[in-house]
């Protein structure tokens, strides 16, 4: 199998870098309004736009429970990447409401679009807001680009049934997957770090989280809501387990399992099937066997009727060995260093000046769209003049 190169991984920092300036740049200085042209580049099948991003009203003030999460978020947004993983969970009884407010301040909504991921449960009423490091997120681009690589190669090179599966598997990074309801009318909502999926699947197939060690429960969590909810539509979750406090990094993989008990009845399970430290503390790479890493197989990424039909069919493998996750980690790590040590801002010459944001195409101001306008000027205004006296940090 192929193994990343480290050329190959700098090059994927240098361009995740490059993404995340530009991103920074616009998040900054541009703001999107709703309802523009944009929204079309959102892949229709890994999310219910429509379901889960409710048209903002005019006129209401948002409860105090939505208050404190916008005053958590607010302050955030002119932060380009926090050093390490900053996130906090919050009573929440709908997120419809979290997200309408939000979109009476187009800069926020923008923010929280696209650097916040969330995790959220109508049965708990629980709302965990996440916003990664840069360690997070070299780690995340790094496993992406490695797994892209091997994928194309099957594009290319496979037998005629793989080339035709695996062109139609893509990559994404934190979509909202919005799970049915349960039994009990309860839904589950949440935003893997990035999934992969096949264009005729209803789920991800392949779901890629990074965790960090002083919440492995909840990862493991994640992952029985993940497979359960889906019925078994994801197939696999990746857990990469990182260490802030050293440098230890470790491997967890579940999968979906059915079981027939002796009754005859089938039960779908959640099944922990590696549990692997690959770095120890003091970033030694632990790799005695190099046939042992992360396995997967093409029919893991989209559950379709070729897959449900024939068991024994695309078991080509997509394989990283403990060895080869090691290096990208400690080379994420390098890198991040240094980013923290030799960045700095560009500066313009003085007398600069920057280019006005250009109006929308096309977007007619109506009688709603102004009292929306105008709600958004009033919360902007109550955002900077009133806290909430109840919220603590």
């Amino acid at each position: 199998q192929v193994q990343p190169s480290t050329d190959n991984i700098h090059h994927n920092f240098d361009y995740l870098m490059a993404k995340r300036q530009q991103t920074v740049d616009m998040s900054n200085h541009l703001t999107t309004p709703p309802e523009s042209s944009c929204e079309a580049s959102v892949p229709p099948l890994l999310t219910d736009e429509a379901s889960i991003t409710p048209r903002p009203t005019a006129g209401k003030k948002p409860s105090l429970q939505v208050q404190r999460i916008i005053q958590f978020l607010g302050p955030r947004r002119t932060i380009p990447v926090p050093d390490v993983l900053d996130q906090k969970a919050f009573h929440l009884s709908s997120l419809d409401e979290l997200f309408g407010a939000l979109q009476l301040n187009s800069s926020l909504w923008g923010y929280f679009q696209d650097k916040v991921s969330y995790d959220y449960s109508s049965r708990t009423q629980q709302f965990v807001v996440r916003m990664h490091s840069l360690l997070h997120e070299c780690c995340v681009s790094n496993l992406e680009f490695e797994i892209r690589l091997q994928l194309k190669q099957y594009q290319e090179d496979g037998n005629r049934e793989s080339q035709a599966f695996a062109k139609l598997i893509q990559s994404s990074a934190s979509k909202d997957l919005k799970f049915p309801p349960d039994d009990d009318g309860h839904v589950n909502v949440h935003c893997p770090d990035i999934s992969f999926m096949h264009w005729w699947a209803k789920w991800p197939g392949v779901i890629i989280e990074v965790a960090y060690s002083q919440s492995p429960k909840k990862l493991d969590r994640l992952a029985w809501s993940y497979i359960i909810n889906s019925n078994g539509g994801i197939q696999v979750v990746v857990g990469l387990d990182l260490d802030y406090s050293n440098k230890r990094a470790s491997l967890i993989v579940w999968r979906s399992v059915i079981t027939t008990g002796v009754n005859g009845i089938d039960t779908l399970k959640c099944v922990k099937t590696i549990h692997q430290e690959f770095v120890d503390s003091d970033g030694k790479i632990l790799a005695a066997d190099e046939k042992q890493g992360l396995h997967l197989q093409l029919h893991d990424f989209g559950l379709i009727e070729p897959v449900l039909s024939n068991p024994h069919a695309l078991l080509e493998e997509i394989f990283i060995s403990y060895r080869a996750l090691g290096e990208m980690t400690i080379l994420a790590r390098q890198n991040v260093a240094e980013n923290q040590a030799n960045a700095r801002d560009p500066v313009l010459r003085p007398g600069t000046i920057k280019e006005a944001r250009p109006l929308s195409p096309g977007a007619d101001i109506t009688a709603d769209d102004e009292g929306i306008w105008e709600a958004r000027e009033a919360w902007d205004d109550e955002e900077s003049n009133e806290r909430d006296p109840d919220y603590t940090e």
